[in-house]
């Protein structure tokens, strides 16, 4: 299954979409996708990628991918990528890292500039695909997963795009999303068997160990690091979970559907994916959940967003 395709059946997969529950004489709606959400190091910004279409993703295109910074305190929208997704904010908040979909179905590593509005590319191998970055805590280094053809594995990089370092041997199943610990040098991700039964693994920058954290029957993807060196992830029942890095502990975040989720770095907010309808939202929380939900970016925010770009 190539790059493309993987993320675009995780988005129909996890949204629980079946354009045959429309009814046929009914026109066919028009949906939002959101694929992920990260916050940055100061808790006021967050990151993620959208993409717009028809509901049966007839008219799908990669480069339609935008990545989206939004600033909560003034609540201003900016596109800063096109063709882009799994955005990583640097330890110093003054960059993003992010997938970059480049012609011909690859793709690469970028670094946007948040001050300066300049991107750069960080790989620019025309046979590999890569994605999900994540930077290490002193902003030297960045972990991410990919390879050739079917291949997925986690890899080590310098900022600079030098030393590139394999530190996993899936094959032939396949790592995801990984993402480097705030605070050490340990890296959670979720290896896939293709028994829809994926785990959440710890491993570290050097890949010496690879160890099962979730140990469950569950299908468990897109874990992240939350205050207090635990780990936030999501299950196939639309249910977000807590454990500790050593894998005990496990909780159940309450009063929260979503398949994605992110602590903000005090653990006082969490930002998530959620249904809306037949398309999906940016949501915001206190943390614990109480109460209401707020949906920062929804189907009508992304028309009014479009509608301003177009026009200037």
């Amino acid at each position: 299954m190539n790059f493309p395709s993987y993320l675009l059946l995780t988005t129909l997969t996890f949204t629980g979409w079946n354009s045959s529950l429309l009814p046929a004489q009914q026109p066919v709606p028009d949906r939002l996708a959101i694929q992920d959400v990260c916050w940055s190091p100061d808790g006021k910004k967050l990151a993620f990628s959208v993409i717009y279409g028809k509901a049966d993703w007839s008219d799908f295109r990669p480069e339609n991918w935008q990545l989206i910074v939004y600033t909560l305190k003034t609540k201003k929208t900016q596109v800063v990528a096109k063709g882009a997704m799994f955005a990583a904010f640097s330890p110093d908040g003054h960059a993003l890292a992010y997938s970059k979909y480049r012609s011909g179905g690859n793709w690469d590593l970028e670094i946007y500039d948040l001050h300066t509005g300049l991107a750069r590319p960080l790989t620019t191998d025309s046979t590999t695909r890569e994605s999900g970055p994540s930077w290490s805590p002193d902003g030297r280094q960045l972990v991410f997963y990919g390879g050739k053809d079917t291949q997925r594995e986690l890899f080590v990089l310098n900022a600079d795009g030098s030393g590139l370092q394999k530190i996993s041997n899936a094959a032939p199943y396949k790592c995801f999303n990984p993402n480097w610990s705030p605070n050490s040098d340990h890296i959670c991700y979720y290896l896939e068997k293709g028994d829809n039964r994926d785990q959440i693994y710890l491993t570290d920058s050097n890949g010496s160990f690879h160890k099962n954290l979730s140990q469950d029957t569950l299908h468990n993807y897109f874990p992240g690091w939350a205050p207090g060196n635990r780990i936030i992830y999501a299950s196939n029942d639309e249910t977000l979970r807590i454990m500790q890095a050593d894998g005990s502990g496990k909780t159940t975040v309450k009063g929260i559907a979503s398949f994605y989720g992110r602590l903000d770095p005090k653990g006082k907010k969490i930002a998530c994916i959620q249904k809306a309808g037949p398309t999906q939202a940016l949501a915001l929380s206190k943390f614990p959940v109480r109460g209401k939900v707020e949906k920062l970016f929804t189907l009508q925010e992304y028309k009014i967003l479009q509608a301003v770009l177009e026009s200037n």
